[in-house]
């Protein structure tokens, strides 16, 4: 049955896997080394198997010669500089790859090209792609685009032969425990940070609608005013109106308190994230309150006294339910 042969990325044919033994070295050692015995002193292991025309493909019995590495590294003009092995001498067929005339039963890497190159690539398309262009998306997209990224770096510096691939699987898996650490870390401070901002943004609704539901019960405060200087009979309407202010007033100064406190808590997080300037918000919203607040002194103050002409018993009622309502208000 014939072997399998597989081609590894240096060029060299190994039998029945990439990891298998090297095709020219047990064809030299068996019809070279085992024939001319008496010729060689050390055992096979100690020498090394030279391509005569320089082509590792080109495995016939009379292209390989069984050398020691000494005498290897004289044929390619080797040296050694500071520990590096540089080869000064090459030969045509030194640099020959394989185009295509391997035999069928000769089985390319091709899950190494799928772990070099297209998983890599793909991670790459995908991050992209879940992104789509939007910066606030999930930060798995990055996850993805950052790993591709350095996987594809990685595999390029591999194959100008610059780093080994026991690295390469090193620096990927660190790449991917290190991510993955900085990635919660992220997310879980990203979640805190959500839940700030929608807080933040419910609160401030809140008080924008309240302030703005105030401003409605003092222009209906107006309005019934300027009915009962027209028509003093409107002396209820006016209470009533008066009645309803108090309380929005009331309402909008516990919504505006709980935004200031949250605000005070929280600000650093708010400014970081781009929600404008705190200090001013605070300061509006305090301003607008007090506002409110002064105006409702001054018309109360113009309620307090008995009016000129006799009130009905229900009018009297409301009057004293105001004041007993507006004393109770920490404003007022």
């Amino acid at each position: 049955m014939e072997r399998k042969i597989f081609v590894d990325d240096n060029l060299r044919e190994h039998y029945d896997s990439f990891d298998g033994p090297l095709v020219h070295r047990e064809l030299a050692y068996e019809h070279i080394y085992i024939k001319n015995r008496k010729d060689y002193q050390l055992p096979f292991s100690a020498y090394q198997v030279h391509h005569k025309d320089g082509d590792k493909t080109n495995n016939s019995i009379e292209n390989l010669q069984i050398v020691t590495k000494e005498e290897h590294d004289a044929i390619h003009g080797v040296v050694y500089s500071q520990g590096q092995r540089i080869i000064t001498r090459f030969r045509e067929g030194d640099s020959k790859f394989i185009q295509g005339n391997c035999a069928i039963n000769r089985h390319k890497k091709g899950s190494n090209t799928i772990f070099k190159w297209l998983l890599p690539i793909a991670l790459l398309i995908l991050g992209i792609g879940f992104r789509g262009g939007n910066a606030t998306s999930s930060p798995t997209s990055l996850v993805l685009i950052v790993v591709g990224a350095v996987w594809l770096g990685i595999s390029i510096t591999s194959s100008l032969g610059m780093i080994s691939w026991k690295v390469i699987s090193c620096l990927v898996i660190l790449a991917l425990i290190a991510y993955g650490g900085f990635n919660w870390r992220d997310t879980k401070t990203g979640i805190i940070t959500k839940q700030v901002i929608n807080q933040f943004e419910e609160l401030d609704g809140n008080a924008v609608i309240a302030m703005e539901e105030t401003e409605q019960r003092q222009n209906e405060v107006n309005n019934a005013i300027q009915n009962y200087n027209k028509d003093n009979t409107q002396f209820s309407g006016m209470f009533k109106a008066m009645t309803a202010f108090a309380k929005q007033i009331n309402s909008t100064r516990h919504h505006v308190n709980e935004l200031l406190d949250f605000m005070d808590a929280h600000k650093a997080v708010l400014v970081k994230n781009g929600v404008g300037n705190v200090d001013g918000i605070r300061h509006g919203m305090a301003t607008n309150l007090a506002t409110f607040e002064e105006n409702f002194k001054h018309l109360k103050l113009q309620l307090e006294p008995n009016p000129p002409y006799t009130q009905s018993s229900k009018e009297r009622r409301q009057r004293a339910e105001f004041l007993e309502l507006s004393d109770s208000l920490d404003f007022a």
